[in-house]
């Protein structure tokens, strides 16, 4: 043991081991429960790791030892010290204190000494049997990962699309059902509201009608009161003149007697010649002066009947002498009139013939320096759609708004067919769908926006590098800014069919709001950045901004359309201008680009190529089916009203920018 540990003594003393009186112990009275996590005699941790011992234990365990001598002796210290208290005093009776101990003491008792040592045998676990390691064989092979090639882009990247589309679409569908769930709140807010009022409209109905009912009795009553206190006054006035009469009755026959003794009454003689002579004799001048006066006005009758007479034969012989100049006067205005009116017909049928030699040489004209200078393409659809404006000076296949303004007309037909308005999040699902699945153009390409504006709200960003070409290599503040400023119709071309759906959505039968959508569809993709250097994003490459720099106002003289074959007569001046039928035959791929400008006349016409407008109408209303979520639109009748609306868009249109102008129809095979 002590070549173990240096430090090692036992220094105990031999002693015999004391008997014990009791043969077994004593049973503990109370036991507390002891946590064996606690004890310091069990080892925790791994129990095949080798024990560390500090090398300090002995002097650890020397000082843990004397601590507990110190406080055994400091307990009998205290327990000498301990005296026994001076019992109370009784009653009446104080203690005080008195000395009675010598003042010099001597100190003869020792406290009890113990002196104990204790060590515990030091052991060291054995250390753990070292893993068994073969012998290498074989030779060593290395391998080098390049970066990259543990990756793969279109392998990797499905699962995380899955996740952002499926993250979005349920954050889109419950934006949606947390809007209905608003809506119905607000439905079932209106019908309970609606509910309350009906309620508090039966209320003031009862309230009024109980009012009423108590008006209607008091009224009652006051009645009741008023018709008695009148019966009650009619029967005492009545009762009075019963009481007067039957007193002043007795009184008449005493007076007569008393008036004939005093002769107070006169002649009868007299009294007859007052009583019936006189008024005898004045009824009768009466009755024989009222003869006389009927005399009189039967007379004066018979003069004015005669006198009328004869003013109404005079009356009679003067109206008829006034017709008979007045109707040849009318005669007259009549024949001068009619001179007048063939010599105005005369010379309105010399100014149309003028016309029509006129609008035959316009004509001419138009297809000599126009539509004879054009280019036949063979695949119409894989061409770039412009606008139908004169403004324009290079060779263009024209139909209103270009490609964005048939986009524009064929989201409203949509709108119209489902009866409800495409959120933004539709729009911009149909336009990449259609970027990706229907496009056989180049590109989208949007121009309604001026050049040297543009260039000058760029500059102001201060970067000189930055163009409206590649907007998707600015910060996301800027294609913010650069939206709102395609946004702004202050910043449109004037006079370009675009900006006229925009300036007129209601005149044009086109949902407000709905450019803004498309074109805030159209910049989506414009925007998005390339996979790198070597590989350009390749939906950013199918919509392209073209500013233009046309003149503010344009000099159309005309409106060609390029139609299909179908022969219908050129309409007169003052006839009715005829659409194109449908034709008969398949729509043929081929057109003939033209110039609406022509430099050398400095002339420009309006330019429509119908059937390139049917072809890309038709592929719209094909492709619609095909997109998730308008699989059941009824494509022919989603053509039909695409058709009407875009027709009378197109009329409209004309009538707004040159209303009189001439419309010429060029059949193209």
């Amino acid at each position: 043991m002590a070549t173990l540990a240096g430090d090692y003594q036992f220094s105990s003393e031999p002693r015999a081991v004391k008997g014990r009186n009791i043969k077994y112990r004593e049973s503990e009275q109370s036991s507390e429960p002891v946590k064996i996590m606690w004890d310091k005699r069990i080892v925790r941790g791994n129990t095949y790791a080798a024990m560390i011992v500090p090398s300090n234990a002995p002097q650890e365990a020397e000082k843990t030892q004397k601590s507990f001598k110190k406080a055994e002796e400091k307990q009998s210290s205290e327990e000498i010290d301990s005296d026994i208290n001076t019992p109370d005093p009784v009653e009446g009776r104080q203690n005080i204190d008195v000395q009675t101990e010598n003042l010099p003491e001597e100190l003869s008792d020792k406290p009890k000494n113990f002196k104990i040592e204790t060590q515990t045998d030091y052991l060291i676990d054995r250390p753990p049997t070292p893993l068994y390691t073969p012998k290498k064989i074989g030779e060593d092979v290395v391998t080098q990962v390049e970066d990259g090639e543990l990756f793969d882009f279109n392998l990797e990247v499905a699962p995380i699309l899955e996740v952002l589309i499926g993250k979005s679409l349920e954050q889109g569908r419950m934006e949606v059902l947390e809007e209905e769930e608003v809506e119905a709140m607000r439905k079932h807010q209106r019908e309970f509201e609606q509910k309350r009022n009906v309620k508090l409209i039966e209320v003031q109905k009862l309230e009024a009608e109980e009012l009423r009912k108590r008006d209607e009795a008091e009224r009652r009553k006051v009645q009741a009161r008023t018709r008695k206190e009148q019966l009650q006054f009619a029967h005492k006035k009545y009762m009075a003149r019963i009481l007067a009469k039957k007193y002043l009755n007795r009184f008449g026959n005493n007076a007569t007697t008393y008036l004939l003794d005093s002769e107070v009454f006169s002649d009868p003689i007299l009294v007859a010649f007052h009583d019936q002579l006189i008024p005898w004799l004045s009824v009768e001048s009466l009755q024989s002066l009222l003869e006389e006066n009927v005399i009189v006005e039967l007379l004066d009758k018979i003069q004015e009947e005669s006198n009328n007479m004869l003013v109404k034969q005079h009356k009679s012989t003067v109206d008829q002498e006034y017709t008979k100049r007045k109707e040849a006067k009318e005669n007259e205005i009549r024949t001068q009139q009619e001179n007048e009116a063939r010599k105005q017909r005369r010379a309105e049928q010399r100014i149309i013939r003028q016309k029509e030699r006129e609008i035959a040489a316009l004509r001419t004209k138009i297809e000599e320096k126009i539509v004879n200078t054009g280019i036949v393409v063979d695949n119409a659809s894989l061409q770039i759609y412009s606008d139908i404006d004169g403004r324009q000076t290079t060779n263009i296949i024209g139909t209103p708004g270009g490609l964005f303004g048939e986009l524009l007309q064929f989201f409203s037909a949509v709108e119209e067919l489902t009866e409800f308005a495409l959120t933004q999040e539709q729009i911009n699902l149909l336009f990449d769908d259609y970027l990706l699945n229907c496009l056989k153009a180049p590109s989208v390409i949007y121009s309604n926006i001026k050049a040297d504006q543009l260039a000058e709200f760029i500059k102001t960003f201060g970067k000189p590098s930055l163009t409206h070409q590649n907007i998707h290599l600015a910060g996301d503040d800027i294609k913010n800014k650069i939206l709102a400023y395609l946004q702004n119709i202050n910043n449109s071309i004037p006079r370009t069919t675009l900006t006229l759906f925009w300036q007129h959505p209601q005149e044009f039968q086109i949902r407000e709001g709905l450019y803004e959508g498309l074109l805030a569809a159209f910049f989506s993709p414009l925007v998005l950045k390339d996979v790198d250097a070597a590989h350009p994003n390749p939906l950013r490459q199918k919509v392209e901004i073209r500013p233009n720099e046309l003149p503010e106002e344009g000099k159309e003289i005309a409106l060609v359309r390029i139609r299909i074959p179908k022969r219908i007569s050129e309409p007169r001046i003052g006839e009715e201008v005829l659409e194109p039928g449908s034709p008969k035959e398949e729509i043929s791929n081929r057109a003939i680009m033209i110039n609406p400008n022509s430099n050398s006349d400095d002339i420009s016409v309006f330019v429509v190529h119908q059937a390139a407008q049917r072809l890309i109408r038709a592929d719209l209303c094909q492709w619609i089916r095909s997109v998730k979520g308008f699989e059941n639109v009824d494509a022919e009748k989603l053509k039909i009203i695409l058709e009407e609306r875009a027709k009378n868009r197109e009329a409209k249109l004309i009538s707004m920018i040159c209303p009189d102008i001439p419309v010429f129809d060029f059949e193209f095979n």
